[in-house]
């Protein structure tokens, strides 16, 4: 699935509620939860597009932001000091502050980690031609044929995505159970509003995204 339009400014601030099972490999690449990433294959070269970004949880359970402005002006942060395999609901925050030269990580409102130091150019902003995913991005069959897929193992609740680079009180709030307005895309599929987001798959949404709309009571259990 994806954002129901194409963002017509630049993330700051990208949110999600997730869950993912206790019995993942520390391997195994959990997948992507949100973003626009380009993956694709000239001959046998790996090549990722410009202009793009990825929220994703990779092996150990680490949350990770990759933000690409071009080949050469890019950011990787993957939070090495979270596990988000806790078999819970979590939710996932990063903030990106080209200005600063820092990437932020929240889990449940609370800073977990930040990465300093990054140059201006490699956090400058992104455009978009085409929708921002969820639970996957526009990675080449090619590739998926050699056995990685960007699919998110594991469930999405929420995804929010913010021209604004909130502040540790707003991301909190945000935590609780806030819906701050002013978003680039918000999508809720507690609440089951097919007009907030595109279905590229159709029926079988679920079972090829990997989320499911649950209630705010199962939310909000500390166990899922």
């Amino acid at each position: 699935v994806a954002f129901g339009k194409v963002f017509e400014a630049s993330p700051k601030t990208i949110a999600a509620w997730i869950k993912t099972s206790r019995n993942i490999g520390d391997n195994v690449h959990i997948g992507t939860i949100t973003g626009n990433m380009c993956r694709d294959m000239f001959g046998s070269s790996l090549y990722d597009a410009d202009n793009v970004f990825s929220v994703e949880v990779t092996t150990n359970g680490n949350p990770k932001l990759e933000w690409r402005v071009s080949r050469t002006e890019k950011a990787v942060f993957t939070v090495k000091n979270v596990d988000v395999r806790t078999g819970r609901w979590l939710n996932v925050a990063f903030t990106v502050n080209a200005a600063a030269g820092e990437i932020s990580c929240y889990v449940n409102g609370e800073l977990a980690a930040k990465k300093t130091g990054i140059s201006g150019k490699a956090l400058a902003d992104i455009s978009f031609s085409k929708p921002v995913m969820i639970g996957s991005d526009y990675t080449d069959e090619e590739i998926l044929a050699l056995s990685f897929t960007p699919d998110f193992n594991g469930y999405i609740a929420q995804a929010r995505v913010y021209s604004d680079i909130l502040t540790a009180a707003e991301i909190k709030d945000i935590a609780n159970g806030g819906k701050r307005g002013g978003t680039l895309g918000a999508v809720d599929f507690i609440s089951g509003e097919k007009g907030d987001y595109y279905d590229y798959a159709g029926e079988n949404a679920k079972d090829a995204f990997g989320w499911r709309s649950i209630d705010k009571e199962e939310l909000a259990a500390k166990d899922g």
